[in-house]
């Protein structure tokens, strides 16, 4: 499924998926629909700069995994994910790019509350139980359908570290 990204115009649409899914959650006002566009739209750009596996996604919580650094007017946002909590035992941190904070930070102060149910328990992406993180099938299908829907490409999010390895060996 990789072969398909060797396309300059598939790799195109599928990097343009974050800025086409926040254009049209723009377009919806702040609704619950949008809130789930824009959502869609975060998952996707985090799992291609921070790809790890969809269940450590699903389950980062905002005090927990996300660490905010300030200096000054430059900020740094860092996905730190303790060994005791990934699969293999190993320790994962991420730096996001400048684009991905503002969408973070986007997706916190004006969409993460639409989608929020009852008492804030820090899930980056709040479920339909409150308490809860969103159900792990219920966004893998989301996200899939999306990148088919708005790239024609089919692609889960375990491929998503092949892909983000795929651009890394691209560029470097």
């Amino acid at each position: 499924r990789l072969r398909a990204l060797l396309s300059p115009r598939n790799q195109f649409c599928f990097l343009n998926l974050t800025d086409n899914l926040i254009m049209l959650a723009k377009q919806k006002g702040l609704t619950r629909r949008a809130a789930l566009l824009y959502q869609k739209a975060l998952v996707h750009e985090i799992l291609i700069n921070a790809p790890m596996r969809f269940g450590n996604l699903v389950g980062l919580n905002i005090h927990r995994h996300i660490k905010r650094i300030e200096n000054g007017r430059s900020v740094r946002i860092i996905l730190a994910i303790p060994e005791f909590e990934v699969k293999n035992g190993e320790y994962l941190e991420y730096e996001l790019p400048a684009h991905a904070i503002r969408l973070l930070d986007d997706y916190l102060e004006t969409y993460r509350p639409i989608l929020q149910k009852g008492e804030d328990a820090g899930w980056l992406f709040p479920g339909a139980i409150e308490g809860r993180h969103k159900n792990e099938v219920t966004l893998r299908e989301q996200l899939c359908k999306a990148v088919k829907k708005h790239t024609g490409l089919i692609v889960n999010p375990h491929l998503y570290r092949h892909v983000a390895a795929f651009f890394y060996l691209q560029a470097n």
